[in-house]
C-alpha cells in the first residue's frame, strides 16, 4: 500500500473510532473509580485543573495496574469458549 493511500485509510478509521456514539467522556467527581483496557482504548486529554496534594478539589490518586501478556483473546483470535473467556 502506497503511503498517501494507507494516511488516507488511517484517516478513515480514525473518523470511524471517533464518532459520538463511540466516546466516553467522564465528568470525575470525588471517590469515582475508572477502570479501562488501555490496550484498547484510543485517549484524548481535555485540560483540567493543576493537581494539587494539598488541596481536596484537584488532588487526584492513579493507580496504574499492568499485566504480563496478552489476554487470551488475543492469544487465539476467534477461539474463545465460554468456558476459557472468563479465566
Amino acid at each position: 500500500m502506497e503511503e498517501t493511500e494507507a494516511r488516507e485509510l488511517l484517516w478513515k478509521l480514525k473518523l470511524h473510532a471517533i464518532q459520538d456514539r463511540f466516546v466516553y467522556s467522564h465528568s470525575y467527581e470525588v471517590g469515582d473509580l475508572a477502570i479501562f483496557d488501555t490496550l484498547s482504548t484510543m485517549h484524548s486529554a481535555v485540560p483540567i485543573e493543576k493537581a494539587n496534594a494539598n488541596d481536596a478539589r484537584t488532588k487526584r490518586l492513579l493507580w496504574r495496574i499492568s499485566v504480563r501478556g496478552l489476554p487470551l483473546i488475543y492469544k487465539n483470535p476467534g477461539k474463545v469458549s465460554k468456558t476459557n473467556a472468563s479465566n
